[in-house]
């Protein structure tokens, strides 16, 4: 029987990752880290973490950043990951399942149990297709197909190695200066992602961004957010 939901309400990441485990001491893996944010929040907590992630621009900046101690970069995919056997305490998946292609869900997921040592967890967090962040992004990038797609491979090929132990769901919100700032928000998005910036500057797009009236000049864009957690099984 899978695990009732448990709502969190509005919370930022940092406070998501302090509610649903502990990290201080753990190996960490974070597969798919982007530009490293929520991997280096998590060295932030006394995690030891190493982000993983196959897009060359990305990790090019990655490595050409300071280092930071307890924190290390490598090029590689969800389904090859660049670690010992039972090395891991925790595998994470940040808003990253669904850039992964569909054929390599059930790699993927073999990989991160391998990696992990008896007992560790799994924590994939996924954007929820909806909210007014996904409303006005959409009419260049709309992912509720992925999104979707990312959630039934949960199923499919994860619950067969992890069982499942919580799943949460909360709020983030961002905010914007202007459409401008909103535009250059995707700017750093555009390797991995298949849209220009062409694309994100479209009048439909710009249209449902001025329906949001600013509050104290911000205007502010909500992203629902689901994160299953497991643990490996023996």
């Amino acid at each position: 029987m899978a695990p009732a939901v448990k709502d969190l309400g509005l919370l930022t990441d940092a406070e998501f990752a302090d509610q649903v485990l502990s990290w201080d001491g753990k190996n960490v893996i974070d597969v798919g880290c982007s530009e490293g944010s929520f991997t280096k929040l998590l060295v932030a907590r006394g995690a030891k973490v190493i982000g993983v992630e196959p897009d060359k621009t990305a990790m090019a900046a990655n490595l050409a950043a300071p280092q930071v101690p307890n924190l290390s970069f490598v090029e590689a995919g969800a389904d090859k990951l660049p670690v010992a056997d039972a090395s891991m305490d925790i595998v994470v998946f940040k808003f990253s399942l669904h850039h992964v292609p569909a054929d390599l869900h059930a790699a993927a997921f073999q990989e991160a149990s391998r990696v992990l040592n008896p007992g560790g967890a799994l924590l994939v967090l996924e954007p929820v297709a909806e909210g007014n962040f996904h409303y006005v992004m959409s009419p260049f990038h709309d992912e509720e197909a992925v999104r979707r797609t990312a959630q039934e491979s949960l199923v499919r090929h994860a619950e067969p190695l992890f069982e499942p132990q919580q799943v949460f769901r909360y709020e983030t919100r961002r905010g914007f200066a202007s459409y401008d700032a909103f535009v250059d928000f995707f700017r750093s998005k555009l390797s991995f992602n298949h849209f220009t910036i062409e694309d994100v500057m479209n009048e439909e797009t710009k249209k449902r961004f001025h329906e949001h009236e600013p509050t104290d000049g911000t205007v502010v864009l909500t992203q629902p957010v689901k994160a299953d957690l497991y643990a490996k099984k023996a």
